[in-house]
C-alpha cells in the first residue's frame, strides 16, 4: 500500500525542476511580454464604469483588479508597472 504522491511522480517533478532551473537563461526568453502588443482608447463612458468598478467592494476581487488593469493599461503603464500598482 503507497501512502502518499507515486514514486513515479515525484521523479518527474523532481526532472522537471531540474531541467527548468538550468534553462535559467532560456528562461527568460518565454516569459511574459513587458509592453502588451495593443493601445487601449477608453471612452469616457468606459472609463467611468472601470473606474466605478475599481472601487467598488462588493464586486468579485477579479473583477477589481481587472478594471484596474485595463485603466493602467489605458494610461500606458507597461506590464512591470501594472503588476507593481497592483502589489
Amino acid at each position: 500500500m503507497v501512502i502518499g504522491p507515486h514514486p513515479l511522480v515525484l521523479l518527474f517533478i523532481n526532472t522537471l525542476t531540474y531541467y527548468i532551473c538550468n534553462l535559467d537563461p532560456l528562461w527568460h526568453t518565454w516569459s511574459v511580454p513587458r509592453e502588451g502588443p495593443y493601445k487601449i482608447k477608453l471612452t469616457a463612458t468606459e472609463r467611468q464604469e472601470l473606474e466605478h468598478r475599481a472601487v467598488k467592494y462588493t464586486l468579485p476581487y477579479f473583477q477589481v483588479l481587472r478594471a484596474k488593469m485595463v485603466l493602467h493599461a489605458a494610461e500606458g503603464l507597461s506590464n512591470d508597472e501594472i503588476a507593481r500598482c497592483l502589489d
